[in-house]
């Protein structure tokens, strides 16, 4: 009972996005599970999770529309795309052309195909979440004050500075499940070169934006990458169905 108060406590004091980070910088290895969060963040996610999958079917509806669409119907409005430019007419190295009518429609199909072949899989990230602050960037440029406002106000925003990508799995006879693996990179195309800053000086540069500061200084001293396995049943689980757990290793309460 202690414990589980304790535990319920330090959830409620310390965001799930800086809890994560700590346990990054004492070594912790242990997986990621829905333990680690409130049911509040569980809803944010599976909100996210939604917004995707109602994004994909927007997109497959598009492309099987675009199927429909016949050579002389395309033609009037072609879509370009990018070629070699052989003679150098254009700095970049291409031109831009009108793609032919065979080709568009390949290119149709080939998109369709990467969401009928994922029917059990969503991949969803930063833009997925309904964060309050409309921001749906990477979480890494906020003041100190912003990050710590929307950390204990959004879950949303919590959710996503401490996923951020992932992927939900909804496989027949499995609970569907969001897996991952946390942990922080340097980003040069991000950040830049940092390689040749002391930890020091990435104090001084981007201790205004803790997100940032934190990825830089984690990628350094704190290395180490944490499964992440989340069992996430619907709010309301069917009754009907025998789910396998896909995780031996957590604690349901469905």
């Amino acid at each position: 009972m202690a414990d589980g108060l304790f535990s319920s406590l330090y959830k409620k004091a310390v965001p799930v996005n800086a809890r994560m980070a700590l346990e990054q910088f004492t070594g912790t290895t242990a997986p990621i599970t829905e333990k680690d969060f409130t049911p509040e963040e569980l809803a944010a996610l599976r909100q996210a999770i939604q917004n995707t999958q109602q994004s994909n079917k927007d997109n497959e509806s598009f492309y099987r529309a675009n199927l429909q669409k016949t050579k002389k119907e395309y033609e009037k409005s072609p879509e370009l795309h990018r070629v070699p430019d052989t003679l150098k007419k254009e700095s970049t190295g291409f031109l831009l052309e009108e793609m032919p009518y065979e080709d568009w429609i390949a290119s149709q199909k080939q998109a369709l195909a990467t969401y009928e072949n994922t029917r059990d899989k969503t991949s969803f990230g930063y833009g997925s979440y309904d964060v309050k602050s409309g921001d749906n960037n990477a979480p890494v440029v906020q003041d100190w004050l912003d990050a710590a406002y929307q950390s204990y106000t959004d879950p949303a925003f919590r959710m996503a500075s401490t996923l951020g990508s992932a992927n939900y799995y909804d496989k027949k006879g499995q609970a569907p499940y969001v897996q991952d693996t946390y942990g922080f990179s340097n980003h040069p195309g991000f950040y830049g070169n940092t390689s040749e800053m002391s930890n020091l000086d990435i104090i001084k540069n981007f201790g205004d934006r803790p997100g940032s500061m934190i990825e830089l200084l984690a990628s350094r001293l704190a290395p180490q990458r944490r499964p992440v396995n989340i069992a996430l049943p619907p709010m309301q689980a069917p009754t009907n169905l025998t789910y396998t757990d896909p995780f031996k290793d957590t604690t349901k309460d469905y």
